[in-house]
């Protein structure tokens, strides 16, 4: 309960802190990568986040959605999809003089399909472009990290700050 009432305390004091917040929705799809490319043939997600800029160059804050890993029929056996809600903290890191900014999210994916799939360690190094004030892309490698395999994918998104 004490690292709960910390954990607000901070993020309270960062929001009252804060020059500047955004909510954030999106959409993204890629390629698996790894020991997935024979047995899942897309993926793809939903994305939403919420930034506080404690800088001019630097944002922190949460984000969440979903995950999703379409099984592909190999060798006629086909694996079942796979779904996870991410639960992740996010820093965005940019530069006033381009458009350009690097950043990422950690946390922990919950698994939601196929039942049982207690999920995992959840991490996403993105590199993005701001198209718009409220519109940029970004290029992508989504990891959700469990015993064996790594879900992963490579992938392509879009995001519009509300």
């Amino acid at each position: 309960m004490k690292k709960l009432l910390f954990l607000m305390t901070i993020v309270l004091s960062l929001n009252a802190t804060a020059q500047y917040s955004s909510i954030g929705i999106g959409i993204n799809g890629g390629l698996p990568t790894g020991n997935l490319e024979d047995n899942f043939s897309v993926a793809f997600g939903l994305d939403a986040n919420y930034l506080y800029e404690i800088t001019d160059q630097i944002s922190i804050g949460g984000a969440t959605g979903l995950v999703y890993f379409s099984g592909e029929e190999n060798n006629g056996i086909a694996p079942e999809d796979k779904m996870y809600i991410p639960l992740a903290g996010s820093v965005r890191f940019s530069n006033d003089s381009d458009s350009f900014f690097i950043g990422g999210d950690v946390g922990y994916a919950i698994g939601l399909s196929p039942s049982g799939d207690a999920g995992g360690f959840y991490f996403k190094p993105i590199l993005g472009y701001n198209i718009s004030q409220s519109i940029n892309l970004n290029l992508f490698y989504t990891g959700i990290k469990k015993e064996q395999p790594t879900f992963a994918y490579v992938g392509l998104g879009v995001m519009m700050r509300l």
